[in-house]
């Protein structure tokens, strides 16, 4: 271990944990052969260090000699950033939040100093004595500041935002930085309302993710960072409009690009999920959102059509791609709840080649998972059929098909009340619709659909809800 200082010299940094330990008195030693062996070996090592640390200083020389125009300059940068270097891992320790912001704002054009920087604000967010924690607390609807305050007066977005800016082509710098933020607000969600109300970081965001496509780890921590933020509905909302749906596009994209595992895909559901969630809670429409836009992509603007269709068939090619993967098909299945509209009419079968699509992938992820509980996702499942079998425009040419998946979940999961419940109540709405509904019970009756409802009243037999969408399916 050897350190260079500033004047050219090497010096011995302190001996690695491993290193052997001096003896400090003969009680210590449990014989004298021990001891002889121990000062040996210690002697062997100092020698080796001295031999390491003549033969760099011989190297430095003989480098001096060669470029003697070149090497001080490079010798004396590399110097500089390895006291920088040095600063940063004694800040990070003593958790100085703000001086780790102060040599990230000093040093904004080294992308090393840079990406330690930033790696360095992550790993001091939990010390005690971080600065950020004085940022305030939210206690109900009140603010609760602490006493200690921070003296970068909560400029740290700023200057992680001019950072992320100045090396937007270096993905190491926009995954270290994304990650930083995540952390931030992760940690202390009352500073999400800072991040949210500034433009310039989300567009910084925005920015990083149009730039490093196909950076399949920038793309995760980027729709993993819209999620986090997208969980509150009020910054939910300010997402969703940013730009008109700038956001929303850069996430279906994203969602269109394949991965290793999956997991940019099951960040760009969460996200989707809760912004769509926060949009079913006000007065405007789903469509709004999805309509035909400018976007921005890699620097070349051009129109698509971004549909509520396309999106549903986005959300499905993307499960179809990794059925293995049991979280992004939970988001998945939560994000198609919210999305379609069982009683808008899009062309002549509505929503139906949607459904039908979705119940082939059903088939498909219980066959991907043959060994293991799908309680979860069966119980979104079922929900959702529940929902499109309230209107019979999305059930045309797929009756059979939905039948049958519908009264296979309810067999495999007879122990799930959510599942009887909302089973039932498709059963009924099947049965019900008259230009399906002879049809309907033909179908549910050749698969035993009536044996499946009774089973489900002797399971839970003092369920009340049950027992009435189970009498209102046999009727």
């Amino acid at each position: 271990r050897l350190r260079l200082k500033s004047k050219g010299s090497w010096e011995m940094d302190n001996q690695p944990k491993h290193s052997v330990p001096r003896v400090e008195n003969k009680s210590d030693a449990p014989n004298d052969d021990c001891n002889k062996y121990m000062t040996l070996l210690r002697k062997k090592q100092e020698t080796e260090n001295a031999r390491l640390v003549e033969s760099r200083k011989t190297s430095f020389a003989q480098q001096m000699q060669e470029s003697p125009s070149i090497v001080p300059g490079v010798v004396s940068r590399s110097a500089e950033e390895s006291q920088i270097c040095s600063n940063l891992s004694d800040c990070t320790q003593k958790g100085q939040f703000d001086e780790i912001i102060n040599i990230l704002k000093i040093n904004p054009s080294s992308p090393s100093i840079v990406a330690m920087a930033l790696e360095s604000l992550r790993d001091c967010l939990s010390h005690d004595d971080c600065p950020i924690h004085g940022f305030g607390t939210y206690i109900g609807n009140e603010t609760v500041h602490s006493n200690r305050r921070s003296t970068s007066n909560r400029g740290w977005i700023k200057i992680i935002t001019m950072t992320l800016s100045s090396h937007l082509r270096n993905q190491v710098i926009q995954l270290e930085g994304l990650k930083t933020i995540w952390a931030i607000i992760s940690l202390y969600s009352h500073l999400i309302s800072e991040l949210a109300s500034n433009p310039e970081c989300l567009d910084a965001i925005i920015s990083a993710m149009e730039t490093h496509i196909d950076g399949e780890a920038v793309q995760e921590i980027a729709c993993g960072l819209i999620a986090s933020l997208a969980g509150y509905q009020k910054y939910a909302l300010i997402l969703a409009d940013l730009h008109h749906g700038v956001i929303v596009q850069r996430l279906i994209f994203a969602l269109r690009r394949s991965s290793r595992t999956g997991s940019p895909q099951e960040n760009v559901l969460k996200a989707l999920f809760r912004l769509s969630s926060a949009i079913l809670s006000t007065d405007t429409t789903m469509e709004s959102h999805f309509l035909e836009k400018t976007v921005n992509h890699a620097g070349n603007k051009f129109r698509e059509q971004i549909s509520l269709d396309i999106v549903m068939t986005s959300i499905i090619n993307s499960m179809k791609q990794y059925p293995a993967n049991n979280s992004l098909q939970i988001w998945g299945v939560r994000c198609l709840w919210n999305l379609i509209s069982p009683s808008a009419r899009h062309g002549q079968g509505g929503h139906s080649s949607i459904v039908s699509e979705f119940l082939r992938h059903v088939r498909t992820v219980t066959k991907a998972h043959p060994d293991t509980s799908l309680q979860a996702f069966y119980e979104l499942v079922i929900c959702f059929l529940s929902k499109v079998s309230s209107s019979n425009v999305c059930l045309h040419g797929c009756v059979d098909n939905f039948s049958s998946v519908l009264l296979d979940i309810m067999k495999v999961e007879k122990k799930s009340s959510t599942v009887a419940i909302h089973g039932c109540r498709s059963i009924y709405n099947l049965c019900s619709h008259e230009d399906i509904a002879t049809s309907s019970r033909l179908v549910i009756s050749s698969l035993h659909g009536v044996d499946v409802v009774i089973n489900t009243m002797e399971i839970f037999p003092e369920h009340v809800i049950l027992q009435r969408e189970a009498c209102m399916a046999l009727a």
